[in-house]
């Protein structure tokens, strides 16, 4: 636990704030389960804050794996501390159904991603999001409910819609498509108050790369279906590409971090016109077709601020400080793979950089990246004609929380 609060909270949120759930819900919650264990180990709720123990206890030795990877015995405690909160967690579920105790359940299920976000192994995080989504649900239409479970159901909304962003699927419904649990969760997102430090995003452009992926969807259905794309499905296409083109950072109102501070405010507005550049890349390439030859000022751009994220903590930091305030690495994922081949020298330097945070999902990515230049490459060399990063990356069957 000790380490979990000294080196892994701060390490996994991209901006420095108080509001760090990973410390005020995750370990606070767990610290709060070790008084209630003390004298209740049986019952479900017992249960759920064993899980989240082990959970963090798992994240833990994972991080410490990472860091040295000389002392195998950290890996093997991840693997069994993660077992051990699984278990856990089912006996509960199983016992007294999902929405036994909302807000500890809920922190326990999203502890879990955070494992495999420190380990990079598995796609398990694909089953807890899920299991997240259907606890969300259980409360979609509520109104009013408490700050924290607030929070904790704009962290499960996002991850998700990350997640979507590399599925490619299909809508299963015609358009247009007003699923209750699709719109609970777009309305989570476009009024969230943790976004700009617990991701580097602000909910306008998380929104609107949420209505990217709904019209990309439905994109596909029309195409598969070989059907005519109606009059208000291409206006609201042009409408959402119209509000990326037009978006400014200076126009954004910022709540969660004063302008006053200097440090903080660098890294958001950094990290925010990297999303900003990444959501236009992915805007034009799910919807309108754009080759990586088309998007070399997009890409450069992301580049650019990620590059400037990190040297503005460096100008900050005091060299005795140990790595912290990771990025979120989806800008730098969807960038990465629509750079051109003479232009990914820079690329290449980013997610050396990232090594110094010792996330193993981090290299992952980078590895993901290195694959579909390497498809992409392939068939141009080969004469077969070119390839989208899209066609490529599904092509891996790899699934990844680009985080």
């Amino acid at each position: 636990m000790n380490h979990y609060n000294i080196h892994v909270a701060d390490l996994l949120q991209p901006i420095d704030h108080s509001g760090n759930p990973f410390r005020t819900l995750y370990l606070s919650t767990a610290l709060e389960g070790v008084s209630y264990r003390a004298w209740d180990t049986e019952t479900p709720t017992a249960k759920v804050y064993s899980a989240l123990s082990h959970s963090l206890v798992a994240a833990s030795a994972f991080h410490r794996w990472n860091c040295d990877q000389l002392q195998p015995n950290y890996r093997e405690m991840g693997v069994k501390h993660r077992y051990y909160a699984i278990q856990a967690l089912q006996d509960a579920i199983q016992e007294a159904g999902p929405a036994a105790n909302y807000k500890i359940l809920m922190v326990a299920v999203l502890s879990l991603i955070t494992i495999g976000v420190l380990s990079g192994e598995g796609d398990d995080f694909r089953f807890h999001l899920n299991a997240a989504a259907q606890l969300r649900s259980l409360r979609s239409r509520w109104k009013i409910m408490s700050r924290q479970s607030k929070q904790l159901n704009e962290i499960g909304a996002f991850l998700a819609l990350l997640t979507r962003t590399l599925t490619f699927q299909t809508s299963a419904s015609p358009w247009p498509n007003y699923d209750a649990d699709s719109t609970a969760d777009s309305i989570t997102i476009e009024r969230s108050g943790c976004y700009e430090y617990l991701y580097g995003v602000t909910p306008d452009i998380a929104t609107l790369i949420y209505q990217t992926c709904q019209l990309a969807e439905h994109l596909a259905r029309f195409r598969e279906k070989g059907e005519s794309m109606t009059d208000d499905f291409l206006e609201a296409c042009e409408q959402i590409g119209g509000k990326l083109q037009s978006w400014r950072f200076n126009s954004e109102k910022i709540s969660a971090i004063p302008r006053g501070d200097e440090l903080r405010f660098a890294i958001l507005m950094h990290q925010a016109k990297a999303w900003h550049s990444a959501a236009l890349i992915y805007y034009y390439t799910r919807i309108q077709d754009f080759s990586p030859e088309d998007l070399i000022q997009e890409v450069e751009c992301v580049a650019e601020h990620m590059h400037a994220t990190e040297d503005v903590k460096l100008a900050f930091e005091a060299p005795y400080d140990g790595p912290k305030m990771a990025p979120i690495t989806w800008p730098a994922l969807i960038a990465s793979c629509n750079a051109v081949r003479s232009r990914r020298e820079v690329w290449q330097r980013w997610w050396e950089r990232m090594q110094l945070y010792r996330i193993a999902n981090i290299n992952k990515q980078w590895s993901i990246v290195q694959q579909v230049w390497e498809i992409m490459d392939g068939r141009e060399k080969q004469g077969e004609g070119s390839v989208t990063w899209i066609q490529a990356f599904d092509s891996l069957g790899i699934h990844v929380l680009p985080t």
